[in-house]
């Protein structure tokens, strides 16, 4: 087969897969990859995955040699990439199709060929999504460079909507550059529509889409929001109710009838119009104004109640129905309509339950509902009120991970729930027990996040973060400030693990800003010092080490005198990962060697492990690598005994580094192979760009210089996106020191330069050894383009952008 025939990979992914009889999900776990990432790369959505990803894939796959080269050989060249950007669509795919809605979506494909902003408005309920979705469907030639869908929903921070954008579209966190431009350099010069979901209750960071508008010149942007943006150059289009049927003998041409038929037919299939339901029916939808969520809700009732007996039902409730307060503003009024007659069929224990229910931000398990919702904790047959409120489409039912029960609102629901709790007098005391709640949650987390089990609560949280996230604001807005602590003090190491560390920060210094609490108590004094030492780590991940070690300085004394020597032994270790990283090693050692006999006099095997690492970190700083390799050592035994993989993949890194020193080479294979591994199965980003990084210091040590730059580039790919300087710095010094040896000492020079400057800026060194390489490399490169050149080159890299050197690390 000549290069022009061979298949394209995706086919040939799909082939080796099948023949391997694997399902997506099951080759993911294998290659520690995503589901979803397979089936992009499968259906030709990605087609230049990186070189770390196709040896993943093929490692996954089990292919022989022959069948290895093949599979790599179908992979394009990356280089046209940067020319031709692969299309990106990420559109959920609708249930049900679409009823109506011709003329409107037309006019609103007509409004995006001559505005850039067009804006769906009006009342909850009216099916603006599900047009913005049919729009971007059916709107595919016309973006040839993708359609992007991002829902707001679930957020309640105007701040977390350019991170939320960022990941819809796989944006790189480029360092030192504002997320507006992260965004656009996404989106280059691709013709792409973004359609942004729900931006009423974030309406502050609208001002992001004038900023993408003005930087990327082929996007089209499609919002809904209850409220135009207020944005120059936007188009408003108000998406209005469902036409009604004007002749009843006529009803099934109204496409309100006809979605009453379909919405009914979910619930009983053989349900028909016939000459006795007909008015009924009509009579319905005119009673609903035509709204598509009412009409759909009213016809989830068809199981329980024909229309006659529902429309009665509904003429019963009228005066309950009403209409919502005069001083509400207008766009409000029809919601509280919308949803007051469904709320009206409740039982009283239903209706108490589903204003309950408004507090949780991403859903709820029936044992959060019975501690939130419940004033006394009463016991009572929480199940069976949910599902009541399930069958009445108020209540949305989803499988948790793990076979578990879940349920959440739609968002327009939500936000009725919510009025109707603060309407009862109820909200106050069901916000507190929300927030006391997963209080509870995080701090059961917290232990686990160093042994066993950490794995099943990284997801757990992970699932309920926007409700930490309101119980957090709680806290803060209500100046609970002992809540606050807590709750971050609990959170700081899921923060660390999911690659958080920018958000972590941001709730640390809310929480802090308010000063200490009360030190007069020991239990004060413990969640002040964990507050303190979380803060510390994540701007240590941050790489603020003046931060960091001003945080750490003052939790110690407080640890001191607490007589916790765990909490000692840990602020000790942390100020020694610090000493490090800045060239003091006699302090490091100190500052270990003390936790090391602070953890042994209390038994405490995990904070041994620690310390011993810690040593081991010394050592190899020292050159002494055959002690780092005996602390390393040590310190994996008892990890591995605590069953701490998040932290046992680090110290193999190490643990592989130092074997490397020794000249025992396959002991370091093994020691990365097993650390990448572990991070890729734990999808610990951050430990993936660590073992890579090491697996490219192995390679450049065994003159494999492709698989070296190859590896170090798909390292510095992760910590570019994550935003990690320190991390960006040991890559491109990496790669330097790879180009220096013939390759390109010009751009070697470079590299050199452009790290010097980011190190000076970070506040920390390279480890010892590192800087034996680096000077090597430095000397090399001096001596293939002579002293003038060589200064030139390197105060060129010092002095150019970072993000373009991180862009061309290879001076392409």
């Amino acid at each position: 087969m000549g290069t022009d025939d061979r298949p394209p990979f995706g086919d040939l992914l799909r082939h080796h897969r099948e023949a391997a009889s694997l399902t997506r999900e099951e080759l993911a776990e294998r290659a520690g990859l995503s589901a979803n990432g397979i089936a992009a790369l499968e259906r030709g959505e990605r087609r230049y995955p990186y070189p770390h990803t196709v040896r993943a894939l093929a490692d996954a796959l089990a292919l022989s040699e022959e069948e290895r080269h093949a599979f790599i050989a179908a992979v394009p060249h990356r280089r046209r990439a940067m020319a031709d950007p692969p299309p990106h669509d990420n559109l959920p795919a609708p249930v049900t199709p679409l009823v109506g809605r011709r003329r409107e979506v037309a006019r609103i494909r007509q409004l995006l060929t001559t505005s850039r902003l067009v804006t769906l408005t009006g009342v909850g309920g009216t099916g603006k999504t599900r047009l913005a979705l049919q729009v971007a469907a059916e709107s595919k030639d016309a973006f040839p460079g993708g359609r992007i869908f991002v829902d707001l929903s679930p957020l309640d921070d105007p701040r977390l909507v350019p991170g939320t954008i960022e990941r819809a579209l796989d944006a790189q966190q480029a360092v030192g550059a504002s997320p507006e431009e992260r965004i656009a350099r996404a989106i280059g010069d691709r013709t792409l529509l973004l359609v942004v979901d729900n931006f009423e209750h974030v309406i502050e960071a609208s001002t992001i889409v004038s900023s993408l508008l003005a930087a990327a010149p082929g996007l089209r942007v499609l919002a809904t929001s209850r409220i135009p943006l207020r944005l120059y150059g936007e188009q408003e289009f108000r998406v209005p109710p469902l036409p009604l049927p004007s002749d009843p003998h006529r009803a099934e041409q109204s496409e309100a009838v006809q979605l009453f038929l379909q919405a009914a037919r979910a619930v009983r299939p053989d349900f028909t119009l016939t000459p006795a339901n007909r008015e009924a029916v009509a009579a319905i939808c005119h009673r609903l104004d035509g709204l598509p969520l009412a009409i759909e809700l009213a016809a989830a009732r068809i199981r329980l109640f024909p229309p006659e007996a529902l429309l009665e039902r509904l003429s019963e409730r009228r005066a309950t129905l009403g209409t919502a307060p005069r001083d509400l503003p207008a766009r409000q009024q029809t919601l509280r309509q919308t949803f007051d007659w469904s709320y009206a069929l409740l039982t009283p224990e239903e209706r108490a339950l589903l204003a309950a229910l408004g507090v949780f931000a991403c859903g709820f398990t029936p044992e959060a509902v019975q501690a939130v919702c419940l004033e006394d904790g009463t016991p009572t047959d929480t199940l069976m009120v949910l599902e009541a409120l399930h069958l009445s489409s108020l209540v949305e039912r989803s499988d948790e991970p793990g076979g578990g029960l879940r349920f959440y609102l739609l968002e327009t629901v939500r936000a009725y729930a919510l009025a109707r709790l603060r309407e009862s007098g109820a909200y106050d005391a069901v916000r507190e027990r929300h927030a006391r709640y997963f209080l509870t949650l995080a701090e059961a987390a917290a232990p686990a996040l160093t042994g066993a089990g950490q794995t099943t609560w990284l997801t757990r949280l992970e699932l309920e973060h926007d409700n930490l996230r309101a119980a957090l604001r709680w806290a803060i807005n209500g100046g609970e400030t002992e809540v606050g602590l807590r709750l971050t003090g609990a959170l700081w190491r899921f923060w660390v693990a999911r690659g958080l560390a920018r958000e972590g920060r941001r709730w640390f210094e809310a929480v802090l800003a308010a000063g200490p609490p009360a030190l007069d108590t020991p239990e004060g004094m413990s969640t002040y010092c964990d507050a303190l030492i979380g803060a510390a780590t994540v701007s240590m991940r941050l790489g603020d080490l003046d931060t960091a070690e001003g945080l750490l300085t003052q939790c110690l004394p407080l640890a001191r005198s607490l007589g916790n020597p765990h909490r000692v032994a840990g602020t000790l270790t942390q100020l020694g990962h610090i000493a490090v990283r800045q060239g003091r090693l006699a302090a490091a050692r100190q500052d270990y060697q003390e936790s090391l006999e602070i953890s042994r006099a209390n038994a405490h095997p995990w904070g041994i492990a620690m310390a011993h690492a810690g040593l081991g970190d010394v050592a190899l700083a020292e050159s002494d690598y055959a002690a780092a390799r005996d602390a390393f050592e040590e310190a994996c035994r008892l990890v591995r005994a605590e069953d701490d993989q998040l932290n046992l993949h680090i110290v193999l890194c190490q643990l592989g580094h130092a074997h490397l020193e020794l000249g025992a080479t396959e002991a370091a294979r093994a020691c990365f192979e097993e650390s990448l591994s572990l991070a890729r199965a734990h999808r610990n980003r951050r430990g993936v760009a660590l073992a890579l990084a090491q697996h490219g210091y192995l390679a450049n040590r065994l003159g494999d210089i492709d698989r070296a730059l190859s590896d170090y580039q798909a390292s510095l790919e992760i910590y570019h996106q994550n935003g990690s300087r320190p991390g960006i710095a040991d890559c491109l010094e990496g790669i330097a020191v790879v180009l220096a040896r013939g390759r390109d000492p010009e751009q070697a020079a470079r590299l050199l330069g452009a790290t010097g400057a980011l190190r000076a800026a970070v506040g920390r060194t390279p480890l010892q050894i590192d800087r034996a390489e680096l000077m090597r490399a430095a000397t090399t490169a001096r001596a293939a383009l002579g002293e003038a050149t060589f200064k030139a080159v390197l105060a060129a890299g010092a002095a150019q952008p970072l993000e373009e050197i991180i862009d061309h690390p290879l001076g392409e």
